[in-house]
């Protein structure tokens, strides 16, 4: 399908909307870029006297829509307001995805795209290494985050999409100083991820890795190719996992989760069909659900996303979100055999595998920052599908 060329401007919005949402540090930048963009798009609509751009598979509309409709059913059920609002919420951290799914529809933007992610993760991964030389040794780094499992979930949806593309490059032997960065940008990057001491955002990233190469190696028939990446793979993960990890392999909290998922189940079992509230959970707990046995008071999510939605959202939002998880995986997968020279769709597979994973013993789309940003790169991911795959995939 030919597009029309992208105009300067909105290759700037589309090079700040990403770059913002990939790190995340300045929420003003990120209002900034993303009000832009907006109000690109009603100018571009109305020029064009067209809808046309927001033009998307309608499978990947009913996913969205089931996840955020059903917790927005739920919250009204339930007619207490602040829930309410944080549904809505939801569905405004969502609109990453309709802009950039518009913004993105010419293969040129890839550029851009990828030339902004590879800048925001040298940006935050840089910091990161700073921070890693003036703290003590064993420390846990966040780069500009108080949390370094929020940094964690950002790195571990971007650092796919550059893997991919270094990857691309070196099959097609393009050895520009564009993929020098890129590398640069990886190494530092995945540096960031172990210095964070996040265990569940460096086990989804590397099962991610192997769900993904498994998917790849059965499809090309390459068996023998795909046992050997699996064992580096899998050789990697036992050295950062057992080896001398960042604040250790087991922690004092660990039985703090067991615990949480307990108290979200007796939650749940009192509250099976519209749940406590999407406000209400950490009161909820914290008054009435809390375990004996718990240490932690004062604990205001459950750190397993399924558990969340059951609990708060009941039935209703539970299965509307277990529906777009596995919707989008089956999506993802499917366009990404029907697009075997797409490298943004495998990138996209390893990402959502790796962000669900670390929300089932952290925070994954109930955070506003790793939700945006999942949702610009699922936009952009479903852009590409208007692109032309034939030849080059490489940054020129």
């Amino acid at each position: 399908m030919s597009c029309t060329k992208p105009i300067q401007l909105q290759l700037i919005i589309v090079y700040l909307v990403t770059f913002s949402l990939a790190n995340s540090v300045s929420n003003a930048l990120v209002s900034i870029s993303t009000g832009a963009a907006a109000l690109y798009i009603i100018f571009d609509c109305f020029r064009k006297k067209s809808l046309g751009g927001f033009d998307a598979p309608v499978y990947i509309w009913k996913c969205i829509l089931c996840f955020l409709g059903s917790i927005l059913v739920a919250s009204i059920a339930s007619g207490d307001i602040p829930s309410i609002k944080l549904a809505w919420n939801y569905i405004y951290w969502s609109t990453p995805f309709l802009l950039l799914s518009y913004l993105c529809v010419d293969s040129r933007v890839k550029n851009i795209v990828m030339y902004a992610m590879i800048t925001s993760v040298l940006f935050t991964s840089g910091y990161s290494i700073y921070q890693f030389y003036i703290k003590p040794v064993g420390s846990r780094i966040g780069g500009f985050y108080y949390n370094p499992n929020f940094f964690a979930v950002l790195l571990i949806l971007v650092l796919p999409f550059l893997i991919l593309l270094f990857y691309a490059n070196l099959n097609k032997k393009n050895y520009q100083v564009t993929s020098i960065i890129t590398l640069s940008a990886i190494i530092s990057g995945i540096f960031a991820l172990y210095l964070t001491g996040s265990r569940g955002a460096m086990l989804g990233f590397i099962l991610g890795s192997v769900f993904l190469s498994v998917l790849y190696g059965v499809k090309k028939r390459q068996f023998k190719t795909l046992f050997i990446t699996l064992i580096v793979i899998i050789g990697v993960g036992f050295i950062v996992s057992f080896g001398n990890i960042v604040g250790g392999l087991s922690r004092s909290y660990d039985m703090e989760r067991v615990y949480l998922l307990e108290s979200s189940y007796n939650m749940w079992n009192d509250n099976k069909v519209i749940g406590v509230g999407l406000n209400n959970w950490k009161d909820e707990y914290q008054k009435k659900y809390i375990l004996p046995e718990a240490k932690d008071r004062k604990l205001v999510i459950p750190h397993n996303v399924v558990a969340y939605f059951f609990s708060a959202t009941g039935i209703i939002g539970g299965v509307g979100f277990l529906c777009f998880a596995l919707g989008t995986l089956l999506f993802l997968m499917r366009m990404m055999n029907n697009q075997p020279n797409n490298f943004f769709f495998m990138a996209m597979v390893w990402a959502f595998v790796a962000f669900s994973i670390h929300g089932l013993v952290d925070v994954g789309i109930t955070m506003k920052s790793s939700n945006r940003l999942f949702f610009a790169l699922l936009g952009i991911t479903v852009a590409s599908l208007k692109w032309t795959w034939c030849r080059d995939v490489d940054l020129k």
